[in-house]
């Protein structure tokens, strides 16, 4: 039941509001009465309203009055204003002040009063959804972390028993996981399986991550969803796990993705159409997942940059084989991918977009096929014009491109290209715009900027794989050349990701 609480100074006009129609048939019940807005402030601090009919002019505090109190209390109630005939330029303030809508006392039909209710109930829902999602995102993200063996943050202890504590929560799950990005895709899997009874005691939460899809299906109570779709002709590869209590969600995601896993192996990829995964309530999650040895990237990375093309595709193929043969799981096979074709763009100076060229691929051997295939078009591009018009300078440039994690100094460059310091320093100035050390200090923030936005790597272990031993002088420098710290960068960059995705995304209900 919605909460409704009627403000309004004239008895008779509650008592007719009151009267008007079946509340309880259409889901509200009338918890609340005031007859002006300081009494209906007083009231809302201390008990929770859904709706408030308020009347606009009243005594001591009007309706506008009372919605703008309402707003500075950081209230979430929506407010239909009762008005007259010459009161539109206060009913035209409140809705600016958000009011849901307005009514006519005058000409008021009962018909315009539930309409006016269940626009107000919609507008709550959807909100509601927004913070529910807002909410629960940062607890999918910490399980996802859990669940990839990847470093949890102090607060991520707490987001996973957020909603085993959340006593208004939805407390049964069930969930669907896809290779897919099709929004229409994700919306036609769920809404077959919840076209039975219940279907508004219903949440839908799609997430995403290494483009993989799961759609949690909350409800309230153990209902039957209907099966039968699941046979029908599907052009996906869906994993899906029964209805099972919240407690349990962990256990469940484990268990779809670990059969996403053994088809991405499997000679022909994903098998597509649905597939159950029963939940294991008793299982023991295995979160110690091993990712790829940095020296093993540095090294493929190295021999891009020397453009020494067989060797690199040879240490892919090592890597791909080194996964397959850990059954390396699925997102961290995608994100090594979706890592190194970044930074084999950003070498060849092309915008490093290519989560899409990893998401177009379903299985693990596709996806190797598909990494060689793009640095044979990268080793075209490479053959370039040098940077600049000197070739001594193009030689120290690409030296720092490949070796700017090692001590570099104007002294050691000077010997490099058997040229004076002195010297040196002015002619590097003249070609490039700045001194060799800041050009070696700029090198180094930007890839730190990379590991920040695209890895779990702790800030000293980014600090030393650009070059920086000590980690006060990495976050010196880093904060010089951004104006923030690594740890405020990766919260902005993080922040604004999920700002992209909740924009992204289409709940339904």
């Amino acid at each position: 039941m919605w909460n409704v609480m009627l403000v309004e100074d004239e008895p008779f006009v509650r008592r007719s509001i009151r009267d008007a129609i079946d509340w309880e048939a259409i889901g509200f019940r009338i918890s609340a009465e005031a007859s002006d807005g300081m009494e209906a402030l007083e009231y809302m601090k201390h008990h929770a309203v859904d709706v408030v009919i308020t009347d606009i002019m009243m005594p001591i505090m009007n309706g506008i009055e009372l919605l703008e109190a309402a707003n500075g209390l950081g209230s979430s109630s929506k407010f239909i204003m009762l008005t007259c005939m010459n009161e539109f330029e206060y009913a035209r303030k409140a809705l600016l002040n958000g009011a849901s809508g307005y009514i006519l006392k005058v000409s008021m039909e009962d018909h315009e009063l539930q309409d006016a209710l269940m626009k107000a109930v919609s507008e709550l829902k959807k909100e509601r959804m927004q913070q529910q999602i807002a909410h629960l995102s940062e607890y999918y993200d910490a399980i996802w972390k859990k669940l990839h063996g990847k470093q949890l943050e102090g607060s991520d202890t707490t987001r996973l028993q957020m909603v085993s504590e959340e006593e208004k929560w939805h407390t049964y799950v069930r969930l669907f996981v896809t290779l897919s990005d099709n929004q229409a895709d994700l919306e036609r899997m769920v809404s077959q399986c919840c076209r039975s009874e219940g279907t508004d005691k219903v949440i839908v939460h799609p997430y995403r991550n290494c483009g993989i899809t799961t759609a949690f299906v909350w409800c309230d109570q153990k209902i039957s969803f209907i099966e039968a779709w699941a046979d029908s002709e599907c052009n996906l590869s869906i994993y899906y796990t029964g209805l099972t209590h919240k407690e349990y969600l962990l256990q469940a995601w484990y268990g779809a993705l670990e059969q996403l896993n053994k088809d991405w192996y499997g000679e022909r990829g994903q098998k597509v159409g649905f597939r159950y995964v029963s939940v294991q309530e008793n299982l023991i999650v295995n979160t110690s997942v091993e990712a790829v040895a940095w020296k093993d990237e540095r090294e493929v990375i190295e021999w891009f940059e020397q453009m020494r093309w067989t060797e690199c595709k040879d240490a892919v193929e090592s890597i791909w084989g080194t996964m397959e043969r850990g059954n390396t799981l699925t997102a961290i096979v995608r994100e090594t991918a979706d890592r190194l074709v970044k930074i084999f763009a950003r070498i060849s100076g092309n915008t490093p977009a290519e989560l899409k060229l990893v998401e177009q691929c379903s299985s693990h051997r596709d996806l190797l096929v598909a990494i060689i295939q793009r640095i044979d078009e990268y080793a075209v591009q490479r053959i370039r014009q040098p940077a600049t018009d000197h070739p001594l300078v193009n030689k120290i440039i690409d030296y720092i491109a490949t070796y700017y994690d090692q001590e570099i100094s104007l002294k050691s460059m000077a010997a490099y290209v058997n040229m004076d310091e002195q010297y040196l320093s002015g002619l590097f100035k003249k070609k490039v715009g700045e001194s060799l050390i800041r050009y070696v200090q700029c090198i180094r923030v930007e890839q730190a900027k990379f590991y920040l936005a695209q890895t779990d790597l702790l800030v000293q272990e980014i600090g030393e794989r650009v070059g920086y031993v000590h980690l006060n002088y990495f976050l010196k420098m880093f904060k010089k050349w951004t104006g923030l710290t690594p740890g405020e960068f990766r919260r902005e960059v993080l922040s604004a990701s999920i700002m992209r995705n909740n924009g992204n995304r289409s709940p339904n209900q």
